[in-house]
């Protein structure tokens, strides 16, 4: 295998060339275009006119195709190794997270581009049997989401409320997740909670909303980085998003194990990252603080790097840490490890976590003790205070079924706020 993967990236309307992946079977290597004088892709990728080390351009560029069975899958049906991700860029990325889109030719991209009708039964199916669904559609829309969940990528027109699937360079505008009751029963509801609790403690949230089907609920969430402009053009008669770019601490960072390993403090590397990469360095540091302080609270072990983002501004002149995203209490399903992606503890555990823990972490990490502890705390009270009412709006939209879990997950939170959660006193659900 010789392969040359041409990178894009959309201008809204445009296309600008940015550069090459020249690929082999064992080896991957990105440069930049002589002629491009853009922003860089990545802060550990400055503009430059030499080829950056293979793992360099892994770490960026692995990113943006699926992970877990998904992954597996494709690259098996493409007869590609495991470890390979250049037939994934080749084949999938016409919408990835962020603005770049990518070709094997050195053709413009953007024909074909379109939005057609979902089907009507999609949405059921998908709920009913998440992993086959979400793999035809993104065969289909040649849409890549990391992550292992099953989701896709749909475009809702919110003049008529239809959903309808994107079809080449089309930007989508949700991630419409389904969630496996089996191994995790509720688990849509459970993340649905946990988000609305973010909104209501004033973390940034995206807007999200829960599509009830026969076989359960799915999760749509608008995507932060596929905003509608002002004076938006149009395709198939719809608003065209226009395409943030992103990338998450693991690009950022410049590290592929995006789960802390023993001996390491992603604390402190997740924020220094989010602060040597924003112009707001406190303000990032502390965001990158508030959601882990919730998602020990909430009980999310899978708080890992991929799951904090560096949103760019439209301008590429800055960039922030992005809404919080794919968090659910994972401490009611006893099939999990109790180790966080991001933690607290030398031993990476959410049991046992103590007051000292906390401040230890925080002062490695650089931040004021003082100003994050009381943050901490605060945070804590409110949670708990709007746990109540974050149930209340799921039942009233619709979904009752989140009461099933509403108090194993609020009993775990109140322990947790007052660091007394111990293996002995975890609950799950059956």
């Amino acid at each position: 295998m010789n392969e040359r993967i041409h990178v894009w990236r959309d201008t809204y309307g445009a296309y600008e060339h940015v550069g090459l992946i020249e690929a082999t079977e064992d080896h991957a290597t990105f440069r930049y275009d002589r002629s491009y004088h853009g922003p860089a892709i990545s802060v550990r990728l400055p503009v430059d006119v030499e080829p950056f080390s293979e793992r360099d351009t892994e770490i960026f560029f692995s990113a943006l195709v699926p992970e877990g069975q998904t992954r597996i899958d494709f690259l098996d049906a493409l007869r590609a190794g495991r470890s390979e991700y250049s037939p994934l860029l080749e084949r999938l990325n016409d919408e990835s997270s962020g603005v770049l889109v990518f070709s094997v030719t050195e053709t413009v991209p953007g024909n074909g581009r379109a939005y057609s009708p979902l089907e009507s039964n999609t949405l059921e199916m998908l709920a009913r049997t998440p992993r086959p669904v979400a793999m035809d559609v993104v065969g289909k829309t040649r849409l890549s989401l990391a992550g292992a969940m099953a989701k896709v990528g749909l475009y809702l027109d919110n003049m008529t409320g239809e959903w309808l699937l994107p079809r080449g360079t089309a930007p989508s505008t949700h991630i419409v997740k389904a969630g496996n009751n089996e191994l995790f029963p509720y688990e849509i509801l459970n993340e649905a909670l946990c988000l609305e609790l973010a909104r209501l403690c004033d973390l940034p949230v995206e807007e999200f909303a829960l599509v009830g089907t026969d076989a359960g609920p799915l999760l749509a969430v608008r995507r932060f980085d596929r905003p509608i402009p002002e004076d938006p053009l149009l395709t198939d008669g719809h608003a065209l998003p226009m395409r943030l770019h992103q990338e998450d601490l693991c690009q950022a960072g410049g590290t592929k194990l995006k789960y802390e390993p023993t001996g390491a403090n992603y604390l402190r590397f997740a924020v220094s990252t989010a602060s040597r990469s924003c112009k707001n360095h406190f303000g990032n540091a502390m965001m990158v603080l508030y959601y882990t302080a919730f998602s020990y609270l909430v009980g999310n072990c899978d708080n890992h790097l991929k799951n904090i983002s560096l949103l760019y501004g439209a301008d590429w002149a800055d960039r922030e840490v992005a809404p919080l995203y794919d968090v659910l209490d994972t401490t009611i399903y006893g099939r999990l490890k109790d180790t966080m992606g991001i933690s607290l503890t030398p031993n990476r555990s959410i049991f046992g976590v103590r007051c000292g823990d906390v401040e230890r972490s925080v002062a490695e990490a650089g931040l004021p003790t003082d100003i994050a502890l009381q943050e901490f705390s605060s945070l804590a009270d409110e949670a708990l205070s709007k746990f109540g009412e974050a149930v209340n709006n799921i039942v009233a939209w619709g979904f009752p079924e989140v009461e099933r879990i509403a108090d194993i997950m609020q009993r775990g939170m109140r322990l947790r706020a007052n660091y007394a959660f111990d293996e002995d006193k975890r609950e799950t659900v059956a």
